[in-house]
């Protein structure tokens, strides 16, 4: 998908899982970093697409949550597509993006599609 979006339109885009997300933005607290935890949220704003994969990977700790909270809402007044992937049920997701971001994730025409396959990546 974000390859088609590339290429396609010649657009921006990024998978990154929520934990990268949360070291890269905690690694804006060491001492002298050369960055800000408002640099990352703003990068991962202005990427055409994000896809957040592995939601619920992460401990699920307030500033987790408020973190990637504030990308997804900071994407959707942008009006820019964010995709969250999970191997938890829609219901769970709630518990690490936070009720508010998966609202403005389902708010208009954002829909769960679930997927019941086995896993492609279990060995033989």
């Amino acid at each position: 998908m974000v390859q088609h979006v590339i290429r396609k339109f010649s657009a921006t885009g990024l998978i990154v899982s929520a934990a990268e997300i949360i070291r890269i933005a905690k690694g804006a607290m060491v001492r002298g970093a050369d960055y800000t935890e408002r640099d990352v949220i703003n990068e991962l704003a202005s990427l055409d697409l994000l896809v957040i994969d592995e939601i619920g990977a992460q401990k699920g700790s307030e500033y987790e949550l408020g973190l990637l909270h504030e990308i997804i809402d900071r994407r959707y007044q942008l009006v820019l597509p964010t995709v969250a992937v999970s191997n938890l049920p829609a219901s769970s997701l709630g518990q690490f993006i936070g009720d508010r971001a998966l609202d403005r994730l389902r708010q208009n025409g954002g829909q769960a599609v679930g997927f019941s396959w086995s896993s492609m990546r279990a060995t033989a």
